[in-house]
């Protein structure tokens, strides 16, 4: 290679791609056209963004089930419906203050996993804020970040032939009605989860003061497409294959999936979450340590009989992040240090932590 030269890396995604804009759809349409396109895409098929909002809220489980698990009858008294998700991530509340962007491309085109195939499925919801007003960027992790707040929701998959990326922008965000559908072990955890999501998650109103038209959000994330992935895009509409198949994704969607085991860690967005640690007695004793940046920001006695500990060990680690080695406690027997070590290491894989 001779000096000055430049080494070519191969595009991502086609230089046009396929626009179903579908403005506002019946909810469980939010979740089924993206599913419904991957599952007839083939050689031939058109690479597509998906640009759709619900027409009300709803609850979805990701394939990897992460977080607290839905309420049944919470969800009856909220009259919220659940339905899951081929993408992955965790349970999420969708509602009608988000945009979604689905991006489905030939998994040549788009190999993952990757960081460049990362950052390119994120640039469009990178671009579509900075249209909207809101300074954002990649990272840390597979979030979209402004000001240290997450700013979009992501997950994806490879499914047969596509890859098939999802994100959104938020116009706005609630944590209560979220919480209000959560099974949670107690008030305590519902607590400290309210609070990290306020601290932690953004919207274009948080950042602005103003919620924008739903129809200002659908054209900042088509330029933002058109921006970030370097593609024309051609309105265009179902095919009558992915039509047919609308039914049958749909009884999948609404199909319960497996429960998964209670994590004992509750991610809010990459490196930042509540961690629940129950130390067997007797006395039996539960610690809440809340986790920002990588590190534990404070602990927290979930009932009055784990104060004393919850003051010591908060004083040892304070400050710490969780790759690091668990200094002693006083007063603490081997098992449970033994415990707080194994629950800080599963912390660190869950949130991300390097």
């Amino acid at each position: 290679m001779t000096a000055g030269s430049t080494i070519l890396r191969p595009r991502l995604g086609s230089p046009a791609m396929r626009l179903l804009d579908l403005g506002t759809v019946p909810w469980i349409r939010s979740q089924s056209v993206h599913h419904a396109v991957a599952a007839c895409f083939g050689e031939g098929s058109p690479d597509t963004v998906v640009l759709v909002r619900p027409d009300r809220p709803y609850l979805c489980v990701g394939r990897h089930g992460l977080g607290p698990p839905p309420s049944p009858a919470a969800l009856r008294r909220l009259g919220l419906p659940v339905v899951r998700r081929r993408l992955g991530g965790g349970t999420v509340l969708i509602t009608p203050d988000q945009t979604f962007y689905v991006l489905v491309v030939h998994r040549h085109r788009l190999p993952f996993p990757g960081a460049a195939s990362l950052r390119w499925c994120l640039g469009p919801a990178v671009a579509a804020y900075a249209r909207l007003g809101v300074p954002a960027g990649v990272g840390p992790g597979t979030d979209v970040t402004g000001a240290g707040r997450k700013l979009c929701g992501s997950g994806s998959a490879s499914l047969g032939e596509a890859s098939v990326f999802g994100g959104n922008v938020l116009a706005d965000f609630d944590p209560d009605p979220f919480l209000a559908a959560l099974r949670v072990p107690s008030a305590g955890l519902r607590l400290r989860l309210g609070e990290e999501l306020r601290a932690q998650m953004g919207s274009v109103r948080q950042a602005t003061g103003a919620i924008p038209p739903p129809a200002v959000v659908a054209a900042a994330l088509r330029h933002g497409v058109e921006e970030a992935c370097d593609a024309e895009l051609r309105p265009g509409s179902l095919s009558a294959e992915e039509t047919a198949a609308l039914p049958a994704v749909e009884r999948w969607l609404r199909r319960r999936g497996p429960a998964a085991p209670p994590p004992g860690c509750w991610k809010v967005r990459a490196g930042c979450g509540v961690v629940r640690l129950v130390l067997d007695g007797p006395p039996r004793r539960v610690l809440l340590l809340t986790v920002r940046g990588g590190a534990v920001a404070g602990v927290a006695a979930e009932d009055r009989r784990a104060g004393a500990l919850a003051g010591r060990l908060g004083e040892v680690l304070a400050g710490r992040r969780l790759d690091a080695v668990p200094p002693a406690v006083d007063g603490l027997e081997a098992e449970h240090a033994a415990a707080v070590a194994a629950a800080l290491g599963t912390a660190r894989r869950l949130l991300g932590v390097d």
